[in-house]
């Protein structure tokens, strides 16, 4: 029998590998067992790209939302022929690199990520996958408008979000000249927010970067303003376009760019082949960190359900917290669990030797009862 782990990575705890790796330890060697690194277009895509197609990790210089020098990393690897990119956003301007307050998402921006698109371009990559999520600005993209074309803003300056300045001037010429001319850039996200608006980045994704409702009213006033002024020189409406608000507003300043925009757990499973992979198997073990209603939206456990359904093959989903009602996940899974046996602290909870320990135990405990209820099957 094959049992098959693509469980997303615990944020800050684990990676996808080795949840994996400890789900499948709790099987028996008679097993066949296949780990599957997956992400939704987050934390933990460089590894599931690797993972499947091989490729080079490339360390970047680059600097963080508030201007302070960083090395992450991209990846090259080679897509049908074809030498891509795979860069994180989070890993150059997220959440965890900022400081979460009114006063400091003010001064961020996404400049830093322009020096990563900057890097893959110097690779000579012919397509770059840009994740859109979890990142730790609000600056409506201008912050990576400015870094990859220097004469757009011609009002920019340094530590300072430039969506909040007096955005009037913008170098529309600028754009025929961009480095990305000759490249394919694609942005993948889970959200399909506009870029300004009531359902725009600032009403929706501000206040949890720290920015308090004041400055939410007024990054949104500028978002439209900017917004205004795409549609009367470019004949582009970025609020027509699903996904522009994604990762503050960053999907706005990729269509700027000519880029695309795509789902992101379905795009990186059609890359690995997952669904190929889920089809052979008799048992899935997916999962992330926190189990609830919004894994729904675009979320590793959602879309491994989908797919396994199309083969009826049995999904188990655990958790390091799971909610009481997962919406149309309660229909889609076969079970969920929540790995932990007693209450934890939090701390408790991101110890990854803990985590790993729990997985391999429930795993094991799965297993067994998956093998009683087939042998009920063949003897009825």
């Amino acid at each position: 029998m094959r049992v098959l782990a693509a469980i997303d990575s615990f944020k800050g705890c684990a990676s996808s590998f080795e949840l994996n790796q400890a789900a499948l330890a709790g099987f028996p060697a008679a097993w066949e067992k296949i780990n599957v690194p997956i992400s939704d277009g987050g934390e933990g895509t460089l590894e599931a790209i690797q993972q499947a197609l091989g490729g080079q990790r490339v360390t970047v210089k680059a600097v963080d939302p508030l201007y302070r020098a960083i090395e992450a990393p991209i990846l090259i690897t080679t897509i049908q022929q074809k030498k891509t990119a795979f860069i994180v956003s989070a890993d150059f301007v997220g959440l965890t690199q900022s400081i979460i307050d009114d006063i400091h998402i003010q001064q961020s921006s996404s400049y830093g990520l322009g020096l990563a698109i900057k890097a893959a371009i110097a690779q000579q990559v012919e397509t770059i996958y840009l994740t859109l999520g979890g990142t730790g600005t609000s600056d409506g993209g201008l912050g990576l408008l400015a870094s990859l074309l220097p004469d757009f803003l011609p009002n920019f300056t340094h530590n300072k979000n430039p969506l909040l300045e007096k955005i009037n001037h913008f170098n529309w010429e600028c754009l025929k000249y961009s480095p990305l001319s000759k490249v394919k850039l694609i942005g993948l996200t889970d959200v399909n927010n506009p870029y300004s608006g009531p359902q725009g980045f600032a009403p929706i994704f501000a206040q949890q970067k720290g920015a308090s409702l004041k400055t939410i009213a007024k990054m949104d006033q500028q978002a439209e303003i900017f917004k205004q002024k795409i549609q009367q020189h470019l004949q582009l409406d970025l609020n027509e376009i699903p996904g522009t608000g994604a990762a503050g507003g960053l999907g706005g300043a990729l269509s700027l760019l000519n880029g695309q925009l795509q789902a992101g757990f379905p795009t990186i499973s059609h890359i690995i082949q997952l669904e190929k992979k889920i089809k052979t198997a008799d048992l899935i073990l997916t999962g992330e960190g926190s189990l609830d209603a919004q894994s729904n939206f675009g979320k590793v456990p959602y879309g491994i359900a989908k797919l396994a359904q199309t083969y009826n093959v049995p999904v188990i989903a655990l958790a390091g917290k799971k909610a009481h009602d997962l919406g149309q996940l309660n229909q889609l899974l076969t079970a969920s669990f929540c790995i932990h046996n007693e209450p934890v602290s939090l701390a408790q909870a991101m110890d990854k030797k803990r985590t790993l320990t729990n997985l391999k135990n429930i795993a094991s405990n799965i297993e067994r009862l998956y093998l009683t209820f087939q042998d009920r099957i063949k003897t009825t």
